[in-house]
């Protein structure tokens, strides 16, 4: 389990990065004014440019996997606090519709 940690087999910062696709997202789709599949898009590529910060600082700098995590975890909690300011992010009605759909026969609740 150990060799796990300092090898870098573990990746703790992803609750991090989704938090902070999730709140562009909302701003891309709130304040920005972007649709629902471009706001999702948004969110997406801002995760993959995370990742890839991450795994160039892995891969060309060679800092240890753990402490890379650990530096990006902690700047990234800290740029989507300062975006999301700590509250909650209220949408228009339209992004329920996501939510209240059918699948395969059967209404969401």
């Amino acid at each position: 389990m150990y060799g796990r940690w300092v090898g870098g087999g573990f990746d703790l910062f992803i609750g991090y990065v989704i938090t902070l696709s999730a709140i562009i997202a909302c701003l891309a789709l709130r304040d920005w004014e972007f649709g629902i599949a471009q706001a999702i898009l948004i969110g997406l590529v801002v995760a993959l440019c995370v990742g890839m910060l991450n795994g160039s600082v892995i891969a060309k700098i060679g800092v240890n996997p753990l402490i890379t995590m650990i530096a990006t975890m902690g700047a990234v909690r800290g740029v989507a606090v300062l975006i999301g300011g700590g509250g909650f992010f209220y949408l228009s009605s339209g992004i329920e519709k996501i939510g209240q759909t059918q699948v395969v026969g059967h209404k969401s609740k």
